[in-house]
């Protein structure tokens, strides 16, 4: 019994990687579903090294919301306009540049009021009853 096990362990060990990893090192959870509730604890299969790389730009504009679904982080609120009778906002990701701004119809803005509030104080005009 024991023979058998030396020769899986053998075989197993020519294939496994050995990852020297530390509590508080940064690393990468490879291969899990986004918006999954999950305890934060992982086998070390699960966990690759982080390397920093100076030219790869990090987008910083993604984020899981309480239902799981994904949304992004909304920077500024520029332009408003009604397009096919529908109120829409012209707003800037955080971490794009502006000339990456989008229309957005009010709908999917329910998550940023705030930022739609402070828009229309620094317009100084009325907050059209559309919404």
């Amino acid at each position: 019994m024991s023979e058998a096990q030396e020769r899986m362990k053998h075989y197993y060990d020519k294939n496994r990687l050995v990852q020297d990893l530390e509590v508080g090192d940064m690393v990468l959870l490879d291969g899990l579903s986004k918006g999954l509730k999950l305890h934060p604890v992982f086998h070390t299969s699960l966990l690759k090294p982080y390397r920093k790389d100076p030219k790869r730009r990090q987008k910083v504009n993604k984020v899981v919301l309480a239902d799981g679904s994904e949304g992004q982080l909304v920077e500024a609120v520029f332009e408003h306009r009604k397009y096919k009778g529908n109120p829409q906002y012209k707003i800037l990701r955080l971490g794009e540049s502006k000339k990456d701004t989008t229309w957005e119809p009010v709908d999917t803005l329910k998550q940023i009021p705030g930022l739609i509030d402070l828009y229309w104080k620094s317009k100084k005009e009325r907050k059209p009853y559309f919404e």
